[in-house]
């Protein structure tokens, strides 16, 4: 790992410890003075929330219908079976 990628990952893992709210008060001192860098810098930790907030809020969306998915499962199945009884009935007419 190159000294680049390794200052990417450390700054990805700031930001993360930021939006999960579990940066110690050293990795948020750390953190502010990037920011404080550059401009660069406050736009890449603008992006990365954007990014953070839209993939949570999708996240928020999606909704598990368990009745659905038992219904779905058993279609499979049943397909799955069929198929599987028609090639045993091609096999023996062989």
């Amino acid at each position: 790992m190159n000294e680049q990628s390794l200052h990417t990952d450390t700054v990805n893992d700031w930001i993360t410890g930021y939006l999960t709210n579990s940066l110690t008060p050293e990795e948020m001192q750390s953190l502010q003075e990037w920011l404080n860098a550059s401009e660069e810098n406050r736009k890449y930790f603008s992006d990365m929330q954007e990014v953070w907030i839209a993939a949570s809020d999708e996240a928020d969306n999606i909704v598990f219908n368990k009745e659905r998915a038992y219904q779905l499962f058993l279609k499979q199945i049943e397909a799955t079976t069929r198929q599987n009884i028609n090639k045993l009935k091609y096999m023996t007419k062989i």
